[in-house]
């Protein structure tokens, strides 16, 4: 990825600045997607902090198993009981 757009690197500036038509333009979409990809990637972070704080409290699948037949045995004595 080349070097992000920053503040001095404004749209305006880019629009006044010297040169061709078709160079504005160019420096234009450069600094439009620099923009995109560090607002996706700030994006893609967030995703990943969510995910990993998610994860840290989410039983495994084994205990969820386990938990899972016990209830079911418990609620299966529970018939035969009543």
């Amino acid at each position: 990825m080349s070097e992000p757009c920053n503040q001095t690197n404004t749209i305006k500036s880019l629009i006044e600045s010297k040169g061709s038509t078709e160079a504005k333009l160019n420096n234009i979409e450069k600094c439009l997607k620099d923009i995109k990809d560090n607002h996706l990637h700030s994006i893609y972070d967030k995703i990943d902090n969510i995910n990993t704080k998610l994860s840290v409290n989410r039983p495994t699948w084994t205990i969820t198993v386990i938990i899972t037949f016990l209830v079911s045995l418990v609620l299966l004595l529970l018939r035969e009981v009543l």
